[in-house]
């Protein structure tokens, strides 16, 4: 038996309508008054009134009032009233009003009330999230100054 080669691959019209609906999908920025996005990545997102992400991502989320995120997730979201999450996750929150999740997973949420339902969880609070930055304020700080007596102080 002979040694059996892979056939080569070339691009073809299928991957080209593939990387054009990739590139419709992803969008840099989105400023609007009411902002909608679905099945899409977004950059960065911000709405003067309501916000809404569907079955996609947001690394940047600012809404003047309500947003709502169903089965997508930001990493970063600002918003100035209510908050709902169904099937969804973020990194950092922070919410003036109400914050509702349902099935999801929240890094850091800050909000006036949360409401967490379906084994939704939240890894840290306002408080948490204070005493972690000052512990890592602390741990570098103790780390630069060994650092510094170790090697000696360099210009």
């Amino acid at each position: 038996m002979g040694v059996q080669t892979m056939p080569e691959i070339r691009a073809t019209e299928l991957t080209d309508e593939i990387q054009q609906k990739i590139r419709r999908a992803v969008r840099k920025t989105m400023r609007a008054e009411a902002a909608v996005v679905s099945e899409s990545l977004v950059g960065a997102m911000a709405a003067g009134n309501d916000a809404s992400v569907s079955r996609g991502l947001s690394l940047a989320t600012i809404a003047g009032h309500d947003t709502l995120m169903d089965a997508a997730g930001a990493s970063v979201a600002v918003v100035g009233h209510d908050l709902k999450i169904s099937q969804g996750g973020a990194g950092i929150m922070l919410v003036a009003g109400d914050a509702q999740v349902d099935r999801g997973l929240i890094g850091v949420l800050v909000a006036g009330k949360a409401s967490l339902t379906n084994g939704s969880r939240v890894l840290m609070t306002l408080p948490g999230a204070v005493a972690f930055g000052v512990a890592m304020g602390v741990a570098f700080a103790v780390a630069e100054a060994l650092l510094k007596g170790r090697f000696g102080a360099r210009r």
